[in-house]
C-alpha cells in the first residue's frame, strides 16, 4: 500500500497509517488515557480530526495525533483494515521542530495534557530559546501559570508521583512545589490526608508560607528556579528599557556615571545582593 492513498490540492490527504513513524521523545505526553474507548469511537465514526505529519523518506513522521494513531494501530492489530487510509494534514518537510511543537500544543482537542506533560512542553520551548512572554502569547496562558507549571519539573519524586497518580490536583501540587524540596514529601502526605473538600485552605496556607500544624514549618524564603530567575531578568530588562526610553537615557552613559560615584556603586551593589537573596532563598541583611 502506498504512503499516500488519496490527496487533494491542499495539504490534506488520506494516508496509510502503517507508513507513519514516531520520533523518540517527541511527544511530551505519557498518559494516553482510554485508548480502547477512542478506538471504538474511530471504528464507529471514523477519524474525525486528522493527524498531523511531515514527509520523511518514503513515509511520514508524526507531529500531532499520537493518541488517534495509537487507537488506529490498536484496531489494525485486531484485524481492522483502513483501505482508504486515515485523514492527515501534511506539514512542509522543512518545517522547524519548535513551530511543530507549538502547533501540537495548540491543536490538542482530545485528552488535555497533564500538568507534568504541559511542563515538559514548556521546557522544550524554553530550550529552543523562547522567552516566557513568547510562550505565554503562543499558548494563551498567563506568565504566572507557565512559571508555576515549569516549577513542577524540579519538584521532589514524591510530589511528581502523587500528581501523576492523581492523589493531588495541580493547584495543590503547584503550591507544594513552591516550598523547599526537602519538605515536599511531608506536604504531599498532609495533602493526601486532608479531605478534598478542605484542601482549599491547605493550598492557601502553602501559598502564604504556612503549613499544617502537624507538619514542620517551611522556610519563609525558598530558592528560585532557573525559570523564575529568567522571568525576573526578562521583566527587569523590559522595565529598565522602558524607563530609559521614556526618560531619554542612554544606558551605557548611565553605567558610566554610576562607576564614577561611590554612593551609586553601593546602591547598585545593594540591588545585586537583593537579587542574590531572591536566587538563594536567603535573608541577607546589609547596611549602607
Amino acid at each position: 500500500m502506498n504512503a499516500i492513498i488519496q490527496s487533494r490540492p491542499s495539504n490534506f490527504a488520506y494516508i496509510n497509517p502503517t507508513a507513519v513513524s514516531r520520533r523518540a521523545g517527541w511527544n511530551p505526553r505519557f498518559d494516553f488515557g482510554e485508548i480502547e474507548e477512542l478506538a471504538k469511537s474511530i471504528q464507529a465514526n471514523g477519524m474525525l480530526i486528522p493527524i498531523r505529519v511531515k514527509k520523511v523518506g518514503e513515509g511520514f513522521e508524526l507531529i500531532d495525533g499520537d493518541r488517534r494513531l495509537t487507537a488506529v494501530e490498536h484496531l489494525i492489530a485486531k484485524g481492522e483494515v483502513f483501505a482508504k487510509g486515515i485523514p492527515a494534514l501534511l506539514e512542509d518537510k522543512n518545517s522547524d521542530d519548535l513551530g511543530n511543537l507549538i502547533k501540537m500544543f495548540e491543536s490538542n482537542s482530545g485528552k488535555p495534557f497533564l500538568p507534568l506533560e504541559e511542563a515538559a512542553a514548556y521546557a522544550r520551548m524554553r530550550e529552543a530559546g523562547m522567552t516566557l512572554k513568547q510562550i505565554s502569547d503562543k499558548v494563551g496562558r498567563n506568565h504566572v501559570h507557565i512559571v508555576d507549571t515549569l516549577r513542577l519539573l524540579e519538584a521532589s519524586p514524591e510530589l511528581k508521583g502523587a500528581l501523576r497518580e492523581g492523589k493531588i490536583n495541580s493547584t495543590t501540587a503547584k503550591a507544594i512545589a513552591k516550598t523547599g524540596k526537602d519538605r515536599q514529601a511531608a506536604h504531599v502526605q498532609a495533602a493526601v490526608d486532608t479531605p478534598k473538600g478542605k484542601r482549599t485552605q491547605l493550598n492557601r496556607d502553602l501559598e502564604d508560607g504556612r503549613t499544617n500544624k502537624r507538619k514542620s514549618t517551611p522556610p519563609k524564603y525558598h530558592p528560585m528556579t532557573q525559570d523564575e530567575l529568567k522571568s525576573q531578568e526578562e521583566q527587569l530588562l523590559v522595565d529598565l528599557q522602558e524607563t530609559a526610553t521614556n526618560a531619554g537615557w542612554d544606558l551605557n552613559q548611565v553605567a558610566s556615571v554610576v562607576r564614577q560615584d561611590d554612593a551609586l556603586v553601593a546602591a547598585a551593589t545593594y540591588g545585586l545582593l537583593l537579587g542574590i537573596r531572591l536566587a538563594l532563598g536567603k535573608k541577607i541583611v546589609t547596611k549602607l
